[in-house]
C-alpha cells in the first residue's frame, strides 16, 4: 500500500512537471520523425512547437505528436489541435480577444464554457473536469453546439473522450446540465446525467472517475494497478454532488457484495456505503453468514424479495444506528431511535410511538398501553414474545383486540414470526414473554394463526379455553412442551417427566396415571395415558389423530372425577388434546384398540352389517344422561357390558 501511494505521489509530479516553461537545451527537432536527444533533463518534459505540430518530451530523449484535440500554451503563445488530432495551429497571443464564443480561448488562455466571459474558465491546470458547449466551428469536437467534457491542465485544455460504462465527475460552470452555476454533476459516455449516481461514499480516482465504494473507505481499489480513491463523494442523483472528507471517516468497514466475505449479520448499503442515517430512505439489505469458510456468502436479500420483517441488528453500525427496520420484503430502512416511550409526544424530548425503538444506550421496544411500558432489547429477554396489535409495525396495520408474535434471536435481531411458527402460546398476566418452563400461576393463552407476512394471534378467554393439553408453540429451547388448560379456570404451561404409564404414580420408578403425559424415547415422543388400572396410552403423532376415551376416576382437566366413567379427548394432527364436548350418545372401540370408532365404522367391521357379530368385537359406550350429580357442561360416557 505504501509502495503504491509512493508511486502515485511520484507520477503526480511528473505530471505536473511536463507542463512547465520549456528549457532552452531542449530543441527537438522532425526529419521524418521526431528526434529529442538534446532533451534529458527533467525541465525539458513538456510541450513544443516542431514542424507545424505540438509535440510531447515525455522523457529522456523521447517525444511523440500530441493528437488528443484541445489548446496549449507554448512560451506565450497559444496553439489548438482540431478534433481529429491532425491539424495544428498557432493561435498567437490572443491579445485583445475578449468576446467569448463557446469552445474558444479569449485573452489569457481562457476558455470560453458558453458565450458569457462570466463563465470562462481559467488556464490555471487544477486537472478537473469541466462541461462546456462547442461552437466553435466544432473545432474541438467537429460538430457545431455539442456538449464535451474537458480537462485543466497546467498552460492547456484537453478534450477528455469519455467510454462507457464510466461515469465522470465534471464541473458545470455554466448550468448546461445540473441544478445551478458551478454544480458538480456525474455523466456518462453521453454527456448525460447518471441520476444512478445517489447515496454517499462514492469512490473518485485522480482521472475523475466514479465508482461504488468495494472495500471500505481505506482501501477502495477500483480497478487492477489503480490507486486507491483519493476522493469521496456524495451525490443526489447525478448532481449536487460534495465531497465528503472520506479521510476524516476513514475506517476499515466491509462492504458485503456477492464476491465479498463480511462478518455475520445485516448490512444496509446505498450507493455502495453504508446507510447511516434514518432520514437517507430505503438501502439494499444484505445479510453475510460470516463463516470464514468455503461456504461463506453474502445474499442481496431486498432484491431477491427475502428481506425478514421486524428490526435486525445493524453490522455496520458505528453505534447510532444499530437497527436495520424492514417493512417489507423488499423494504428497509435505518431504524429511528427515540429518547422516551410515551402515549403522547412532548416538546421536550423525542418520544416514540408504540411498537418503536428508544434510549440508544439500552435499548427498548414501547409496548405503552395504560402505562408506560417497554421491552429491553437484551439476553435475559431473548425469545418469543406476544404484543398487541395498537399501531401499525413492521408494514402491519393496527387491529383492534389483536396480538402478533416477535422473536428477540441471540444477535438481538427482532423478528416478525409467521408460517411455520402457528399455534398456541402462553404467556403470563403481567409480561410479554412466551413461557416455555412450567408455570406455578395460570398465564394468557394466545392462539396464533397464519396471516401470510406474520402471526395473527387472538387471545383465547372464558368458555373459548379448552379442557386438555395443547402443544406449547413457544417452548423454544425450554422444558414445557404443552401448554395444560382447564377451561374457565385457565391454563399454564407444563413440563413432562415420566416415563412410564402404570396405574399410580410412583416416583421412584418415574411413572405416571391415568390422563397424564409421559415421554417416549426422545424428548420429542409423548404419549398420553388413558385408563385405569392398565398401562394403556396412545402415542401422540400424527398417525393416530383422531378421538379416544379416558378414565376419569379422578380430577382431569380440570374436570370432576367420577368412578367407572371415561371423557372423550381428541388428538389433533399438531398434537393437541382436547376434551371433545358433542352429544353423541354412542360412540364405540373395537377389541384391542383404543380409537373411538363411528356406530358405521364399527358395524362394518364386525362383518354381516351386525353391531355384534363374530370376529372383531366392539365395545360400546353409552353417553351418561341420568346421573344426576354430573355438570350439565360436561360429557361423560360408561362402558356397556357385551
Amino acid at each position: 500500500m505504501f509502495t503504491k501511494k509512493f508511486l502515485s505521489i511520484v507520477i503526480l509530479l511528473f505530471l505536473g512537471s511536463q507542463w512547465t516553461t520549456v528549457s532552452a537545451e531542449c530543441t527537438p527537432s522532425y526529419n521524418a520523425n521526431y528526434e529529442c536527444s538534446s532533451c534529458t533533463d527533467e525541465s525539458d518534459m513538456g510541450f513544443y512547437f516542431v514542424n507545424s505540430k505540438v509535440i510531447e518530451v515525455y522523457g529522456s530523449g523521447t517525444c511523440r505528436e500530441v493528437t488528443t484535440p484541445g489548446y496549449y500554451k507554448i512560451g506565450d503563445n497559444y496553439y489548438s489541435v482540431n478534433s481529429n488530432g491532425d491539424t495544428h495551429n498557432s493561435l498567437g497571443q490572443l491579445t485583445d480577444t475578449n468576446d467569448c464564443t463557446a469552445g474558444a480561448l479569449i485573452e489569457g488562455g481562457a476558455l470560453c464554457v458558453d458565450t458569457d466571459t462570466d463563465h470562462a474558465i481559467s488556464m490555471d491546470g487544477d486537472q478537473k473536469l469541466y462541461l462546456i458547449v462547442d461552437t466553435s466551428g466544432g473545432l474541438l469536437s467537429g460538430t457545431n453546439d455539442k456538449k464535451i467534457v474537458v480537462k485543466s491542465i497546467k498552460n492547456g485544455f484537453s478534450v477528455v473522450t469519455l467510454q462507457n460504462p464510466k461515469k465522470y465527475l465534471v464541473n458545470d460552470v455554466a448550468q448546461l446540465l445540473g441544478s445551478k452555476e458551478n454544480d458538480i454533476i456525474v455523466v456518462d459516455d453521453n454527456v448525460a446525467i447518471d441520476d444512478g449516481i445517489d447515496g454517499s461514499d462514492y469512490c473518485v480516482d485522480n482521472n475523475w472517475n466514479v465508482f461504488e465504494r468495494k472495500d471500505g473507505l481505506c482501501n477502495a481499489v477500483v480497478d487492477e494497478d489503480d490507486e486507491d480513491c483519493p476522493y469521496y463523494y456524495t451525490c443526489n442523483k447525478g448532481k449536487a454532488c460534495e465531497e465528503n472528507n472520506a479521510n476524516e471517516k476513514c475506517v476499515n468497514e466491509c462492504i458485503p457484495t456477492v464476491a465479498t466475505k463480511c462478518s455475520e449479520g445485516y448490512y444496509l448499503i446505498k450507493g455502495g456505503a453504508y446507510v447511516k442515517e434514518s432520514t437517507v430512505g430505503d438501502g439494499v439489505l444484505w445479510h453475510c453468514s460470516g463463516t470464514g469458510d468455503d461456504d461463506d456468502e453474502c445474499v442481496d436479500k431486498s432484491t431477491g424479495s427475502s428481506a425478514p420483517l421486524g428490526y435486525l441488528t445493524n453490522a455496520g453500525d458505528s453505534g447510532s444506528e444499530p437497527y436495520i427496520e424492514c417493512t417489507s420484503s423488499t423494504t428497509c430502512k435505518i431504524a429511528t431511535i427515540g429518547d422516551t416511550c410515551e402515549a403522547t409526544a412532548n416538546t421536550v424530548t423525542k418520544a416514540v410511538s408504540y411498537g418503536s425503538l428508544y434510549d440508544l444506550s439500552a435499548i427498548k421496544i414501547c409496548l405503552y398501553d395504560d402505562t408506560e411500558k417497554s421491552l429491553e432489547i437484551k439476553d435475559e429477554n431473548k425469545g418469543i414474545h406476544v404484543i398487541e396489535k395498537k399501531a401499525a409495525l413492521f408494514g402491519i396495520e393496527a387491529e383492534d383486540q389483536k396480538s402478533i408474535a416477535i422473536e428477540i434471536d441471540d444477535s438481538k435481531n427482532i423478528l416478525l414470526m409467521a408460517h411455520d411458527t402457528i399455534g398456541y402460546y402462553i404467556t403470563s398476566t403481567t409480561g410479554t414473554a412466551a413461557e416455555n418452563t412450567s408455570m406455578d400461576a395460570v398465564g394468557v393463552l394466545f392462539n396464533c394463526e397464519d396471516a401470510s407476512t406474520h402471526l395473527k394471534c387472538t387471545s383465547v378467554t372464558n368458555n373459548a379455553i379448552p379442557n386438555g393439553y395443547l402443544v406449547n408453540t413457544g417452548v423454544g429451547t425450554g422444558n414445557a412442551p404443552y401448554i395444560s388448560c382447564e377451561g374457565t379456570t385457565g391454563c399454564k404451561a407444563i413440563s413432562v417427566a415420566g416415563k412410564i404409564c402404570a396405574e399410580s404414580v410412583d416416583a421412584s420408578s418415574n411413572t405416571i396415571t391415568t390422563g397424564a403425559l409421559f415421554k417416549g424415547d426422545s424428548d420429542e415422543n409423548y404419549s398420553l395415558c388413558i385408563y385405569d388400572g392398565t398401562a394403556q396410552a396412545v402415542e401422540i403423532k400424527s398417525d393416530n389423530k383422531g378421538n379416544y376415551f379416558v378414565s376419569i376416576s379422578s380430577s382431569l382437566f380440570g374436570i370432576t372425577g367420577k368412578d367407572d366413567h371415561y371423557i372423550v379427548v381428541n388428538i389433533d394432527e399438531k398434537g393437541n388434546i382436547t376434551v371433545v364436548k358433542d352429544s353423541v350418545r354412542y360412540r364405540y372401540t373395537l377389541n384391542g384398540e383404543v380409537a373411538i370408532h363411528s356406530r358405521s365404522s364399527a358395524k362394518d367391521e364386525t362383518g354381516n352389517g351386525e353391531i355384534c357379530h363374530t370376529g372383531v368385537t366392539p365395545y360400546e359406550y353409552i353417553l351418561d344422561q341420568w346421573s344426576t350429580d354430573l355438570a350439565s357442561t360436561q360429557y361423560y360416557y360408561v362402558k356397556e357390558e357385551n
